[in-house]
């Protein structure tokens, strides 16, 4: 039994559709997650007591430890639990202070979340540059694409 024109026609666009949806889906990055500040932590265990809901007592600079503040890694307080883990890669887009402002944009970019310290905290790959005003923004988690292949 041959196809009619009209349904050959109907069976080429819906494949068409299928695969632009599929692959859509497939690079699409994931959901936004968005953060309040980075902070810094000295010892592992400093920030363990930061949540969304105290963060302003500490937003002037938080250590528990004596040191540098200036050093180490970033370290990003999500407003919600941010469901990463070690090892994933992240798109961290910043938006900057009340005035948009953003005082380090090499922590914008393609970054690896290298511990997860509490259900709000995550640590990454990019050196810490120093202190600066309190300056969120969104992180992405990458597509299924990339983490797949």
């Amino acid at each position: 039994m041959a196809l009619s024109s009209a349904t050959k026609k109907i069976l080429i666009y819906s494949s068409i559709a299928s695969a632009g949806a599929l692959s859509y889906l497939m690079f699409k990055l994931g959901k936004k997650q968005e953060f309040i500040d980075n902070l810094w932590c000295g010892a592992s265990d400093d920030c363990n007591g930061i949540t969304p809901e105290n963060y302003n007592q500490f937003s002037g600079g938080y250590s528990n430890a004596s040191g540098d503040n200036d050093t180490g890694s970033v370290n990003l307080l999500f407003k919600e639990p941010h469901n990463l883990s070690a090892g994933e890669e992240i798109l961290v887009t910043q938006t900057g202070d009340s005035s948009g402002n953003i005082t380090f944009a090499d922590y914008d970019g393609w970054h690896r979340v290298t511990d997860v310290v509490t259900p709000y905290i995550v640590t990454l790959n990019v050196a810490r540059k120093g202190n600066s005003p309190v300056e969120g923004g969104y992180v992405q988690k990458e597509s299924w694409w990339k983490r797949t292949f």
